[in-house]
């Protein structure tokens, strides 16, 4: 079992929200891609990935077993946690025994009154929790001091909130210009957050702009294993 306080090394990690996508065939997946070889055709070229609750909710345990077999030890999963998690705990327990040390770390949604002892009952690993917009800042500052962060999309809030081990950054609507604000908004404030996952909803192709405008910026180390894919 990962000892709490067990993380992954200063840096940033990228990739996307998932990785089961029948549209990115044949962009990013070769038309004659096994669909079990897929997260290992991902994990090529993303070293993370956030994972939605249905996704490792429902597979079957082998499966994630599978996953930690598909993907190299640096590889990690953020998983994100349903609004009725509660009804699932016992489901929950078991599959993040399965990925353990391989969990970068949760998101959980925020409810009101709830959240705190939901980051108690996760203490193992990072937090991150998905709140609504307009939260007052008082109650931010609630779950940061609990030890949270608070997962950040540029659409709806302009500056990351400091706080917690780990932030997850989540871009709903990626494009050029969003990504590269994003990617600026870090360069600025670094010193405040030493350990960054940096997701993003959309194709592959978003996730490689994530990531040279995270290298052009002096975040993340040049990337040449996969040079002719990225150009």
């Amino acid at each position: 079992m990962t000892a709490k306080g067990d993380l992954p090394p200063p840096g940033l990690l990228i990739g996307t929200r998932g990785w089961e996508h029948a549209a990115w065939t044949p962009e990013f997946y070769p038309e004659a891609l096994p669909l079990e070889w897929r997260l290992t055709f991902y994990a090529n070229y993303f070293d993370s990935v956030l994972v939605p609750p249905a996704c490792w909710l429902l597979s079957d345990l082998q499966v994630l077993d599978q996953w930690l077999e598909d993907t190299g030890d640096e590889f990690r999963f953020v998983l994100e946690l349903p609004d009725d998690h509660d009804r699932h705990q016992e489901n929950i327990a078991c599959r993040t025994e399965i990925l353990g040390a391989r969990i970068a770390a949760l998101v959980v949604p925020y409810a009101k009154g709830d959240t705190v002892s939901v980051i108690g009952r996760f203490s193992r690993w990072p937090l991150s929790v998905r709140v609504p917009g307009g939260l007052a800042e008082s109650e931010r500052a609630v779950l940061t001091s609990a030890g949270a962060s608070i997962l950040w999309d540029p659409a709806h809030t302009q500056d990351p909130v400091p706080g917690g081990q780990l932030l997850v950054i989540a871009l709903s609507a990626p494009d050029d210009h969003v990504i590269a604000i994003t990617a600026q908004s870090l360069a600025r404030m670094r010193a405040d957050f030493p350990r960054v996952a940096f997701f993003v909803d959309g194709p592959p192709s978003m996730g490689e702009k994530a990531r040279a405008a995270a290298t052009l910026l002096g975040l993340w180390p040049p990337d040449t294993r996969h040079v002719e894919q990225a150009t």
